[in-house]
């Protein structure tokens, strides 16, 4: 489980058979056993995604960090004069 093999690194699975990819991922059509889900938990970890939590202020302000709202403001000041 540690290293993966050549099939693991592959990353055109869907032209890969049914038999191939069962291979590849140690598993089959019932799925993983308690004692193979529990190991591979251990090893992988949970499947969640990480990311860091930004302040409301940042977030506002990234609302218009946007060409489209840039090309606006300059039109506006063209206006005014």
């Amino acid at each position: 489980m540690g290293e993966e093999s050549e099939l693991q690194k592959q990353e055109n699975w869907y032209q890969l058979s049914v038999e191939d990819v069962f291979e590849a991922l140690e598993s089959g059509t019932a799925g993983l056993s308690t004692n193979e889900a529990k190991a591979k938990l251990e090893s992988y970890g949970y499947n969640e995604l990480k990311f860091k939590k930004r302040s409301s202020i940042i977030r506002f302000i990234m609302q218009f960090h946007n060409p489209l709202v840039y090309v606006l403001l300059i039109a506006r000041s063209l206006l005014h004069f």
